[in-house]
């Protein structure tokens, strides 16, 4: 099938090396030795098993970061002693001020630690370049996901001011559903609900979802994954600290934001792309003939839209849904990363092309254009907000040097491999690396921005800009 008016090309591919993990912990202990380095013990934020890790002493760390001072050793390792074992403000910190409830870098059990660039010893603990408290104490959810940072800032010329997004897009491998007539429209509806149940509690969801064109025959895809976004519908609530009411959009219900999809936009209204994509897969796996209306369609797509059409219902592709929803940076995070990723306050100045979330999550081409968006074994650090919202307080890659991972070459539990070329290009894909990128280095986190907001502040949540095509 040939969607010629439909399509993108494709990404240049580099190969990736293996390369030492993050390890995220659930700190349970800290245990000094006399004879022998200090371990920390907890368990893996990833998987609830047990774990165990100490810190690289200086020429364990050589050998991991040695390469990139190839030219002179000597000084590589002196940059080392001074990071490890100085007293200037970048330096590692020590597993004694991790225990220090006086120390800035203090953990409580039950807080979070990440360590970075580990590699596993032959007793199954593991030896860390680097050591960071991700949340210091109790009560903040971790978990592993695959997740696109979303750090934007842009010209609204219909708002006369700067559009500011920082946000966590992730999704659900492990929920992804090949749809059929009897499971698409309860699929969407799960997908599409604008709440869902934490410790018993209702929290608010920004919902979206992902369907993907996939050939029965080889597990190709000839068109790149439409995204969808529930609909949104203004609330007026009171600012009980102010007496003021705010007015926030929020999700609409599942029902109205499928019907959103399948119904033709207003003249005056803009339909993106990728709904019109979904129009045509969710039709075709309904019971109505035809096609569905493509009027608010531009003509020269509508061939297209109908091709899809019929390959659904032909049975000769399927179609898959992965849920999705983004959550907004908590404002400390929000500050920070806008700091790190782009040079001042003008939102047209220059993006710092080596942040991690601009080598990473979102690379961008020379004019500073985003050029695809990667969702990456992402450990993502949340709170619930007052506004009944999640918001993120921390991201940090599960790989050093993490594949180039999109939303088309996603691994999910519906694992298309009846045609072995498509799926070893699908492995390839998830394999895939910057040549020449650097990790997520903890040491450079902007403390002084940490420190100027809030970062259990909830508000930001509710002010986050939704831009949904592409974003």
């Amino acid at each position: 099938m040939q969607l010629n008016s439909l399509n993108n090309k494709t990404a240049q591919r580099v190969p990736k090396a293996d390369q030492p993990k993050t390890v995220v912990m659930r700190l349970q202990a800290i245990t000094p030795s006399a004879d022998g380095p200090t371990f920390f013990h907890g368990f893996h934020a990833g998987s609830d098993e047990p774990v165990s890790v100490r810190l690289m002493d200086v020429d364990e760390a050589l050998a991991v970061v040695g390469s990139k001072f190839a030219a002179d050793r000597d000084a590589a390792r002196a940059k080392l002693v001074d990071l490890f074992g100085g007293k200037g403000e970048k330096r590692r910190p020590r597993p004694s001020e991790f225990a220090n409830p006086e120390h800035k870098v203090h953990c409580e059990p039950q807080g979070l630690m990440v360590f970075t660039r580990c590699l596993k010893n032959e007793d199954g603990s593991y030896r860390a370049y680097w050591p960071e408290t991700l949340a210091a104490s109790a009560g903040v959810a971790c978990d592993r996901v695959h997740a696109n940072i979303v750090l934007d800032r842009r010209w609204n010329e219909t708002a006369k001011r700067v559009q500011e997004t920082v946000a966590a897009d992730i999704v659900m491998p492990e929920s992804a559903v090949v749809l059929n007539a009897e499971n698409v429209k309860p699929t969407l509806l799960g997908a599409m609900s604008p709440s869902v149940v934490i410790n018993g509690e209702p929290v608010g969801r920004r919902p979206f979802v992902f369907l993907r064109l996939i050939s029965k025959e080889d597990g190709s895809m000839p068109l790149a994954p439409a995204r969808v976004h529930a609909a949104y519908v203004p609330t007026t609530k009171k600012d009980h600290d102010t007496g003021l009411e705010i007015t926030r959009h929020d999700a609409a219900p599942a029902e109205q934001s499928l019907a959103k999809i399948l119904t033709p936009a207003d003249k005056d209204e803009r339909i993106t792309q990728d709904a019109l994509v979904a129009r045509a897969m969710i039709f075709a796996l309904g019971d109505k003939p035809g096609y569905p209306d493509f009027s608010d369609a531009d003509e020269r797509v509508v061939g297209d839209l109908k091709q899809i059409v019929d390959a659904v219902r032909s049975g000769d592709y399927v179609v898959e849904a992965i849920p999705g929803e983004r959550i907004a940076a908590g404002p400390a995070t929000r500050a920070s990363l806008l700091k790190q990723g782009f040079t001042g306050d003008d939102p047209k100045a220059a993006y710092k092309a080596n942040h991690p979330v601009h080598m990473f999550w979102s690379p961008r081409d020379e004019k500073g254009y985003i050029k695809e968006r990667r969702f990456l074994p992402t450990y993502l650090t949340t709170e619930i907000g007052k506004d009944g919202l999640r918001f993120f307080t921390k991201n940090v890659l599960e790989d050093y040097n993490p594949g180039k991972v999109t939303i088309k070459t996603l691994a999910t539990v519906n694992d298309f491999k009846t045609g072995a070329g498509a799926a070893k290009e699908r492995v390839a894909d998830a394999e895939l690396t910057e040549a020449d990128g650097t990790g997520f280095d903890p040491s450079s986190i902007d403390e002084a921005a940490e420190r100027t907001a809030d970062g259990k502040l909830a508000q930001a949540a509710a002010a986050l800009d939704i831009d949904e095509p592409g974003m």
